[in-house]
């Protein structure tokens, strides 16, 4: 079976266009909450509950071209589960970033109050609540991107198609 795994040859340093997707998805996850109220506790134990095919359809959310907003997403017409999908793959990276390390934890909080949390804060508050210059805020704001979108494609995608291969190779 050919691999089909977006994550391959995936620079980020130097792709402003892979920077931009990334915050895209990142802002994405602040309105596609509202709309979404539970949340689980695992993806594996929601992949467990949902067809297999629905999380094949949830990975190229991640694949399509978000140039101008969450009407991208829109347009692919996702069911609820495929949404609530999305965002415990989103909270699951946020998490390991959380882990990161040297200053995972910083950058991890960054994200949550620049797009996770349900009240939108500004770029100056966010540096005033994690006590540092807004030109660091700056810097780690880009870096703390980077490292998000680097565990997402990297390492969490990466993961989710493991397990759909494996999936794959057992039903035969």
């Amino acid at each position: 079976m050919k691999n089909t795994s977006i994550t391959n040859n995936i620079t980020f340093e130097n792709n402003k266009k892979l920077k931009n997707k990334i915050e895209k998805l990142l802002i994405a996850y602040r309105k596609i909450d509202f709309y979404i109220s539970d949340r689980l506790e695992s993806i594996v134990e929601y992949l467990n509950q949902v067809d297999l095919n629905n999380v094949k359809n949830i990975i190229i959310i991640f694949n399509i071209d978000l140039e101008d907003d969450i009407d991208d997403i829109k347009k692919e017409q996702f069911k609820n589960n495929n949404y609530t999908l999305y965002l415990k793959i989103m909270d699951v990276t946020l998490a390991k970033l959380d882990k990161y390390p040297d200053k995972g934890k910083v950058y991890a909080e960054i994200i949550r109050l620049k797009y996770f949390e349900k009240e939108k804060h500004c770029n100056e508050r966010i540096s005033e609540i994690i006590c540092v210059s807004r030109s660091t805020y700056y810097r780690y704001l880009k870096q703390a991107n980077i490292a998000f979108g680097e565990i997402l494609f990297n390492y969490i995608i990466p993961e989710i198609e493991s397990m759909l291969q494996e999936n794959e190779v057992d039903k035969n």
